[in-house]
């Protein structure tokens, strides 16, 4: 079992065996963002739980080498974070991200390398905003025969607004590629959300891309809520304890 605790941008504690390497950059005075360099070497599952109460910012690089899987398992409970994730995915290799995300602010940027053939990213986060939230999530097609999935599931309550960006992008020559984006947004108040997709191709003829995406707005119940956040995520049992105790504490204070 691989897991990490963050409290703001500090590894509290952690439990690593070899199926992963990790490197801590603490930065510079000129560049003080801390860096979490991971490398899979072998196919595992790693958890990891974030929690904070003051800004943070945070950079996360993932190297994935070839023929290796990594199931990513993340649990967001943050007042204010600036978090870049950095994915880089070899041939036949693969990375799936579960994400359950409950903050005030937060700016997120996840960049995805595809960069040898048949390798494959997924990322499914449901996220409840009770201020800005600004999500980024950007795909590059570096080979071919690869594949990315994006799934969104978004709350926004209090003051909570979610802007949301999505895009793919296939270079030159590369074929049989297959893009999937669909993003969707609950807002139980009375701010403003956006989605915005997009994705660059010059190769419409092997290049297949799916894109939805769903703004919603009016009163919604707990149990609604609920299963919304829920159905786009399954964590296994540990997570899966601490994001149910999190959507206990969920409350929705709007009247129509």
């Amino acid at each position: 079992m691989n897991k990490i605790e963050v409290v703001n941008d500090v590894i509290t504690k952690k439990k690593l065996d070899g199926a992963l390497k990790l490197v801590v950059d603490d930065g510079t005075e000129f560049m003080a963002v801390k860096q979490l360099k991971i490398t899979v070497v072998k196919s595992t599952t790693l958890k990891i739980i974030y929690n904070g109460t003051k800004s943070s910012k945070l950079n996360m690089i993932i190297d994935v080498e070839p023929n290796q899987a990594l199931r990513l398992e993340e649990i967001h409970v943050h007042d204010q974070i600036k978090i870049q994730y950095q994915y880089r995915i070899l041939e036949n290799a693969k990375v799936k991200v579960n994400r359950m995300t409950k903050c005030h602010q937060v700016r997120k940027w996840d960049i995805a390398y595809l960069n040898g053939e048949k390798a494959q990213f997924s990322l499914c986060e449901s996220a409840i905003a009770y201020q800005e939230q600004d999500d980024h999530v950007l795909v590059y097609h570096n080979a071919s025969h690869t594949k990315s999935f994006f799934c969104f599931r978004g709350v926004t309550l209090e003051h909570g607004s979610i802007q949301l960006s999505m895009a793919g992008i296939v270079e030159n020559n590369m074929k049989q590629c297959k893009l999937e984006q669909d993003g969707e947004i609950i807002a139980v108040n009375d701010q403003v959300s956006d989605i915005q997709t997009n994705y660059v191709t010059e190769e419409e003829k092997t290049v297949k891309v799916s894109s939805h995406t769903a703004l919603n707005q009016g009163v919604y119940d707990r149990s609604k809520i609920r299963q919304f956040l829920t159905d786009n995520i399954k964590f296994t049992k540990e997570c899966q304890q601490v994001f149910e105790k999190e959507l206990e504490r969920l409350e929705v204070p709007y009247e129509s």
